[in-house]
């Protein structure tokens, strides 16, 4: 926390990004191939800044967030992505200079921003005939 020129507190808030995941992946019937899911999620990725003290005398708020999501499925990596973002930049400030507009300042808020999109991969791995065949009678590791 700091301290502002009208001693107001001037913190930043929500400071961790929450990332979460997991996946799931088995054999298919006697075959070298393996299908999945897996989920990705982060929220909240941004900052938070409140009580700021303005130029003009005034406390506001401002704000950053963005959140994704990805989902995928089978063998070939099909994914399913989605993203949104939102914005507050000191909502309580409006100053227009008559004399030269271009000066001026408006707070603003960007809300409703989002987007999906779908997306494929496909990968191959090459493994010689006697490592697969060791490798069902032991531990595995799979990606997908």
């Amino acid at each position: 926390m700091k301290r502002t020129a009208a001693n107001e507190v001037n913190c930043v808030h929500d400071t961790q990004v929450r990332v979460g995941g997991f996946g799931y992946a088995r054999h298919l019937d006697d075959s070298s191939l393996r299908a999945g899911i897996r989920f990705f999620a982060q929220g909240g990725a941004g900052n938070v800044f409140l009580n700021i003290v303005t130029a003009f005398g005034t406390c506001d708020d401002s704000s950053v967030l963005l959140r994704i999501a990805k989902l995928t499925l089978g063998i070939a990596g099909a994914s399913l992505i989605y993203a949104d973002i939102q914005e507050k930049f000191v909502l309580n400030i409006s100053f227009f200079n008559a004399p030269d507009p271009t000066h001026s300042f408006f707070g603003f808020e960007l809300d409703g921003v989002h987007d999906a999109a779908f997306q494929s991969e496909l990968g191959a791995i090459m493994m010689s005939r006697r490592w697969l065949e060791n490798s069902r009678n032991g531990p595995r590791a799979t990606v997908i």
